[in-house]
């Protein structure tokens, strides 16, 4: 079992945060798991009720907690989807931080609204 802290923003290369565009909020690793998961996709056409029930299921656990214990049985199931779901720059931190590799992920970007505030030195 993996302990995984599912609010985490998801960050770009960069370190800034990625952004949510319909909702103009910083996406998280549950958003990512959450859309995934309840997405249909080309060929799921005649998805059985069994399967449609199971990632509602695995949703909806996901929805509840902001910390989630996952075995990797249900880490491998829940990448699958989010690699079909998005592109590079959200798959590469999700699956990162489903891995357990928060450290390689870049440090978040901090934007200083006003240098001159942090600056010790009198001008």
């Amino acid at each position: 079992m993996a302990k995984i802290l599912t609010n985490q923003e998801l960050l770009s290369i960069n370190g800034a945060p990625l952004i949510n565009h319909d909702s103009n909020k910083t996406f998280t690793l549950k958003s990512a798991i959450i859309n995934s998961l309840m997405a249909q996709y080309q060929g799921e056409e005649n998805l059985s009720g069994e399967e449609k029930l199971k990632r509602f299921e695995m949703a909806l656990r996901v929805q509840k907690e902001d910390v989630i214990d996952l075995t990797s049985e249900e880490i491998l199931y829940i990448k699958g989807f989010i690699g079909k779901a998005y592109p590079l720059a959200v798959v590469g931190p999700a699956f990162m931080i489903l891995e357990g590799r928060e450290d390689q992920l870049p440090p978040r970007l901090v934007i200083l609204t006003n240098p001159a505030a942090t600056d010790p030195q009198p001008h």
